[in-house]
């Protein structure tokens, strides 16, 4: 199987699993299409041009925070240059889950010809943490609103999975602890022939280049920067939130704690491993919402608005950020 028509599969896997979470929330929710049309002709707009200009400027954060832990490797692309390759990221992100990461890599190396696996190990640590600041959100708002949002969390998290699990957690871990004998056997047995393979070698090189970009971010000039970009980023993200809950007549009241409430829960509904975090967002919000007395209708709108100015503001500035990006690689190579 050729490697393009393993990418069109992959794509077709991954929009189909986001287009059928999308139906259960229309399905979930009782909305149609002309109650989502009604709702974003009555939405404020001011409010949100104002959360696209707040969202901008967050992945302008994250191109500046990038920049910074790749300036260790030695190289130290604009941030303009950081700046598109995030977007693109983004803009992969909406084909498959997670491919933006390597994407946006990829870009990287095209315009500034640092090593993929370098720059993927700082994207990684970016990752690991947001997630603690993820979790750390999470924490405080269950700690201040735990009757309220544990519910949530039991009903769409741990109650699904302990169900799917249940019963076999036993046989799960025999499976797994044989497999990881079978694993060091076959290591042990042909440890020389492996070590002797290119498939070992490039392995053996992906990983040594992905420890030193992973270690960069350890020798940063200045940490504090790096502490402070996140935290902006973070606050631009609840900002984002907040601007959207205003531009509806049927959220605008939940105030700022709801908001914090609603970002963990977005948050979540994107890192779901579909498209785009197409109708995972849309369940997750609504039901986050419900918990503070908006309407299954209102949250619903929110939720599909919300998500779909989102959307499109990637699709163009990610499509712009690419042409840019090829534009100037030509340049460079014309020169």
């Amino acid at each position: 199987m050729s490697i393009k028509l393993k990418q069109a599969l992959r794509f077709v896997f991954f929009l189909s699993l986001g287009v059928g979470l999308l139906y259960l929330a229309f399905v979930n929710l009782n909305l149609d299409y002309n109650k989502v049309m009604v709702g974003f002709k009555s939405a404020n707009y001011f409010w949100i041009a104002t959360a696209l200009l707040i969202s901008l400027t967050s992945h302008w954060f994250r191109a500046l925070r990038w920049n910074q832990m790749l300036e260790p490797l030695g190289k130290k692309p604009t941030t303009l240059q950081s700046f598109n390759a995030v977007m693109i990221g983004y803009l992969f992100n909406f084909a498959i889950p997670r491919m933006g990461e390597v994407s946006r890599c990829g870009i990287l190396y095209r315009s500034n010809r640092i090593p993929v696996n370098q720059s993927l190990g700082t994207v990684v640590v970016e990752r690991v943490f947001d997630m603690l600041i993820l979790l750390l959100l999470t924490i405080v708002v269950l700690l201040f609103q735990f009757d309220m949002l544990y519910g949530f969390f039991n009903d769409t998290f741990i109650l699904p999975l302990a169900q799917k699990l249940g019963g076999s957690n036993g046989l799960m871990f025999i499976w797994l602890m044989l497999a990881l004998l079978l694993a060091a056997f076959v290591l042990y047995k042909f440890k020389n022939k492996l070590a002797e393979s290119a498939l070992f070698s490039k392995f053996s090189s992906l990983l040594q280049g992905f420890a030193s970009g992973f270690k960069s971010v350890f020798s940063l000039k200045q940490p504090l920067l790096f502490f402070f970009y996140t935290f902006i980023i973070w606050i631009l993200y609840f900002l984002n939130t907040w601007c959207y809950l205003m531009a509806f007549n049927g959220t605008a009241g939940v105030g700022l704690a709801a908001a914090l409430s609603i970002l963990v829960v977005g948050t979540f509904g994107f890192a779901a491993p579909v498209s785009g975090g197409i109708g995972a967002y849309h369940i997750f919000v609504a039901k986050g919402l419900a918990l503070y007395g908006v309407s299954s209708l209102d949250g619903g709108v929110f939720g599909f608005v919300s998500h779909g100015v989102q959307m499109l503001m990637i699709l163009m500035v990610g499509g712009i950020s690419l042409i840019l990006t090829i534009i100037e690689e030509r340049k460079r190579d014309a020169a």
